[in-house]
């Protein structure tokens, strides 16, 4: 075992501090992280270095999020949700992605992001966000469009999905004349998200278990994004059917609330998911910024934008700066809309099949673009030999199994959750940077060549927003809720399915 070099001492094994240098055969190596088991094994002209029993390639990239600025809004947002009283607000989680977000779990509420919002949630359950009304590369609405044909809604009378609308371009369109569409949930109040259109229903019967809670009027110029609540009022399972009367309606999703009251929730952590299979960045850049609609009015609860996006922007031959810049305009046209820049952003990287170290350097650059204080990257993929699924975790080397959507929420929650346990630096001064936009974006030049890979860290699955005025009992018109998002115009999908 060869002799390390610490802060000017002389060590073998240890654990290191926080930004403490260490030093082999002339190569510094500076942990950004703390309690981190280092060991250097070898010759001296190759070292192999071992963290935490995980070989590295010399000269290893070494980074964890625990102490980024970014990750620690998101950390601040989240230990407020579970601070209990009156004033814990819900801790928002948007995620973009492609089809890596969902496919190959084998049922829908299995997917490595549910099981990642299930770690984040304090004493009460909290609603689980929002489901759309299609699913798939082709926005279906069959069950074969959905994982596992775990497909929650129930149509009839030539329903069509729509790929113009909703939050991940997954909409679906109802036509009048014995189209319907019906979901049951478990909970109390729930919120329909659709858009109004210039020849959408005048009056469209929407009963909730059997009873009438008043006719919705979604004809109007063209506006994405609307919702309304109907509360079930009793604790329990409810039954919701959505009858057009003299034009189709356009439904976006539906969200349902599990005991708790919108937004003002302790405890609770919601995932908003806008994922699209074959869909890059550059579909949420160049689609119309309708898609981000249902955000409108959740604001103040946000606290996490998390990307899944690099393999089809690669395969549609987009350039790590094109990459970078599609990246950038995303955050912007969210933070557009949102009139925020409180967002915390983490651009993160799963493994797969195709070189990606271009593009993660590229995120590198956006992350910084945008500003190291709300934005982070997390190269999870730098965890698995070879940066590759394996065998063990995937079956097509692009689309984890049940076991890779238990893995990724395992190796991505530690470091984006609180917890007491005490660090030799107190993280950096979050509420000054807080203070801090970020600059939008520009065209920067190329990114820098790509870097080693990184160990271990954490990332955060999201949840998503809802509605804040909650509306009604049986029998009375329901109120609109300013909520989420939709996108008016079909964005291209990338070459490849992802």
């Amino acid at each position: 075992m060869a002799k390390v070099s610490r802060d000017g001492g002389s060590s073998q094994r240890g654990v290191t501090r926080q930004n403490e240098t260490l030093t082999l055969a002339g190569t510094d190596v500076r942990l950004a992280g703390s309690d981190s088991d280092l060991i250097v094994d070898g010759v001296i002209n190759a070292p192999a270095i071992r963290i935490n029993g995980r070989d590295l390639v010399a000269p290893a990239r070494l980074e964890t999020l625990e102490h980024q600025p970014g990750i620690n809004r998101w950390r601040q947002k989240l230990a407020v949700s579970r601070s209990g009283g009156s004033g814990a607000l819900s801790a928002i989680i948007l995620v973009v992605g492609d089809s890596r977000v969902r496919s190959s779990a084998s049922k829908y509420r299995l997917a490595w992001i549910d099981r990642l919002r299930t770690r984040f949630l304090g004493a009460a359950p909290g609603s689980y966000g929002f489901l759309p009304a299609s699913e798939g590369g082709f926005s279906g609405v069959t069950d074969g469009d959905w994982p596992g044909g775990d497909n929650p809604w129930t149509y009839a009378g030539g329903v069509s999905g729509s790929v113009a609308n909703g939050l991940g371009f997954h909409a679906a369109t109802i036509p009048s004349g014995g189209g319907s569409a019906t979901i049951t949930y478990f909970g109390d109040k729930v919120t329909v998200f659709y858009v109004k259109t210039p020849g959408g229903p005048t009056a469209a019967t929407v009963t909730l278990d059997g009873t009438s809670v008043g006719p919705l009027n979604a004809r109007a110029t063209q506006a994405p994004g609307q919702n309304v609540q109907y509360d079930g009022g009793a604790y329990g399972f409810h039954t919701l059917v959505v009858t057009p009367n003299d034009g189709p309606l356009v439904i976006e999703g539906v969200q349902w609330f599990d005991g708790d009251s919108p937004f003002f929730v302790v405890g609770s952590v919601q995932m908003f998911e806008a994922a699209h299979a074959g869909f890059g960045a550059k579909d949420w850049n160049t689609a119309n910024n309708d898609w981000s609609a249902m955000l409108t009015g959740a604001d103040g609860f946000f606290g996490m934008g998390l990307t899944i996006l690099d393999v089809n922007d690669i395969a549609a031959g987009r350039t790590p700066t094109q990459f970078r810049d599609d990246l950038l305009a995303i955050v912007n046209r969210v933070d557009a809309r949102l009139g925020t820049t409180s967002l915390s952003w983490l651009f993160c990287c799963l493994p797969t099949s195709v070189d990606t170290t271009a593009h993660v350097a590229a995120m590198r650059d956006a992350a910084k673009l945008v500003g190291l204080s709300r934005a982070s990257v997390f190269d999870m993929a730098a965890l698995r030999p070879g940066r590759a699924w394996g065998t063990d975790l995937s079956s097509d080397g692009s689309h984890g199994n049940d076991a890779a959507h238990i893995w990724a929420p395992t190796s991505s929650a530690k470091s984006s959750t609180p917890h007491p346990r005490p660090t030799t630096r107190s993280p950096p001064n979050a509420s000054r940077s807080m203070r801090q936009p970020p600059p939008t974006v520009a065209s920067h030049g190329p990114p820098r060549s790509p870097r080693s890979p990184a160990p271990p860290s954490r990332t955060t699955r999201p949840p998503p927003p809802r509605s804040a005025n909650a509306a009604t009992g049986s029998g009375s018109t329901p109120a609109p809720t300013r909520l989420c998002c939709p996108p008016s115009t079909r964005p291209a999908a990338a070459s490849s399915k992802s």
